[in-house]
């Protein structure tokens, strides 16, 4: 009788190591994959600031909207 049941655990007991294995694959690879994209988007929050950053210096001077705003000459603003 002992044999019998060896042979109907066997299945079940490789069935859940399957399963546990397939969990920590998938965890680690879930985390592998997040911890990339963390850094591709920080890869590209700094190009697009640095990109910012020139555009902003190569302003010649500072934008003021007061001078037209304040100008009563001018009737369509």
């Amino acid at each position: 009788m002992n044999k019998r049941r060896f042979f109907y655990l066997l299945p079940i007991i490789l069935l859940l190591i399957v399963a546990v294995a397939g969990w920590f694959a998938t965890d680690y690879l879930g985390n592998k994959a997040r911890q990339e994209i963390i850094g591709e988007s920080q890869a590209a929050v700094l190009a697009l600031s640095t990109y910012v950053s020139s555009t902003f210096t190569n302003i010649e001077g500072p934008l003021n909207p007061w001078p037209v705003l304040l100008d009563r000459s001018c009737t369509d603003v």
